[in-house]
């Protein structure tokens, strides 16, 4: 029951065949079954379909133009940005040109598995009539650096701080894929980029961040995508001879120690006794601002120490150095109570007892002033306990099995390396094969899901 113009699709009819239906027209608007995301394929191009290598510039059909050894896509997990790079050659004097800041998209089978903008073009003079130009070109998420983030949040959850930043600073990129509800207690951004903020929030909840290629933006734990391919030794995923695996404990750090900033916490009055000598006294608290003064219950007046003139104050308070002068010496017995809001500094130790009865005892220090209560170092020294304190496996291996992307979850059962474990894909290259087929080079490293979920929810 859809509007005029309005046709319902189940996803089957675009898994299924690389066709659209014969009759479907340019401008008609298709709608997903319910709780389905999908993103239809341009239908305006029928060599997607036709070939499983498909590359446009600026919207328009290069393919044929570009030298197919000659182009590479690197789908990096994360932190990294993804790249694209190929090269053509062209006729002096002939009209079709490429340069820095065009949009360039590749498919492979049906797949748009790279979309970006030009960054970097080198000519090459191969003879007086033929140049050959070669193009490097980088994903969408540089144009998340354009503004600048100033913003403090305190107990939100990730997903509205992304989704917050994303509406203040990079509005043309969507969070389709920001679904976290766990709870940040405190994060200070100060002048810092959209994509230096997000890395900052992935390090302090040990989630996984990267835009897509349609500028959707990803938060979230890695592993909630599950490939639909699974690693086997009888069923083709993998060209024999290419599958390796290693076992690293190099990167081993399971106790994590936090130097943050300094803690705001509540009220405190500091309490020392006049001596009717004494004028300085050190204070027990660093104070975050200028804090009140009684002695012997009767009020005094404050001044900044260096900045005010001593006679129009019965004391001078020292923010820096942590003291408090008087004017006048108090007297003898005289209690002086110091009252404010004292600034603690962050020193927190976490252990992981179980990986340090399997390696011993290995440290770590972070040191980072932006944290400021002892709830965020904690979520930080958790992150970083999840990606050292365990014994990293890694593997590769090349495919020519297409819809490999970095960040998904998948299953390997190898009776050949007797390994049957899920594994993070965090990168894979794509490389002409032939003309007219890709083939993937891919990077794993293993995770343990359950483990990971049940210490980010203690």
């Amino acid at each position: 029951d859809v509007t005029a113009g309005v046709r319902a699709f189940n996803t089957s009819d675009f898994l299924s065949s690389r066709a659209w239906p014969s009759d479907i027209t340019s401008g008609e608007t298709a709608i997903a079954p319910p709780g389905v995301r999908w993103r239809p394929l341009p239908i305006t191009h029928e060599p997607l379909f036709n070939s499983d290598v498909y590359i446009e510039v600026n919207n328009q059909d290069r393919t044929n133009r570009i030298e197919w050894d000659s182009v590479i896509v690197n789908n990096i997990l994360t932190r990294q940005v993804d790249t694209a790079s190929f090269a053509f050659k062209r006729l002096v004097g002939e009209t079709f040109n490429v340069a820095a800041d065009d949009t360039v998209k590749v498919y492979a089978s049906g797949y748009l598995i790279f979309q970006g903008i030009i960054v970097g073009v080198k000519k090459r003079a191969m003879s007086q009539k033929v140049l050959r130009i070669e193009c490097e070109a980088v994903d969408f998420s540089r144009e998340l650096d354009g503004k600048l983030v100033n913003q403090t949040y305190e107990d939100k959850t990730v997903s509205y701080i992304v989704n917050d930043i994303v509406a203040k600073v990079a509005p043309q990129f969507t969070t389709f894929h920001v679904e976290s509800e766990q709870t940040v207690a405190y994060a200070n951004f100060v002048y810092q980029t959209a994509s230096q903020a997000f890395e900052e929030l992935a390090d302090m909840t040990g989630f996984d961040w990267y835009v897509d290629q349609y500028k959707d933006i990803h938060f979230g734990d890695s592993e909630e995508d599950v490939s639909s391919v699974t690693l086997e030794d009888s069923n083709s995923s993998y060209i024999q001879g290419s599958l390796e695996f290693e076992d690293d404990i190099s990167q081993i750090k399971n106790v994590i120690f936090i130097r943050g900033g300094n803690e705001r916490t509540t009220s405190t009055t500091y309490s020392i006794t006049g001596s009717g000598v004494q004028k300085t006294f050190t204070l027990g608290y660093h104070f975050e601002t200028k804090p009140t003064v009684t002695v012997a219950a009767v009020s005094k007046t404050v001044g900044l120490y260096g900045v005010d003139a001593a006679a129009s104050f019965d004391c001078l308070w020292s923010q820096k150095g942590d003291f408090l002068v008087f004017v006048t010496a108090p007297a003898a017995a005289a209690q002086i109570d110091v009252t404010g809001i004292p600034l603690i500094p962050i020193l927190l130790k976490l252990p992981d007892r179980d990986s340090i009865a399997s390696f011993g005892e290995r440290q770590m220090v972070v040191i980072d002033k932006t944290i400021t209560t002892r709830d965020g170092a904690r979520d930080r020294a958790r992150a970083e306990l999840l990606k050292y304190a365990e014994t990293l496996v890694s593997a590769r291996f090349s495919s020519r099995t297409s819809g490999l992307k970095a960040g998904e979850l998948l299953s390997v059962n190898s009776t050949a390396f007797d390994k049957k474990d899920d594994y993070i894909i965090t990168q894979v290259t794509t490389r002409m094969f032939t003309p007219t087929a890709f083939i993937y080079d891919v990077v794993l490293v293993s995770t343990k899901l359950m483990e990971i979920v049940d210490l980010l929810s203690r």
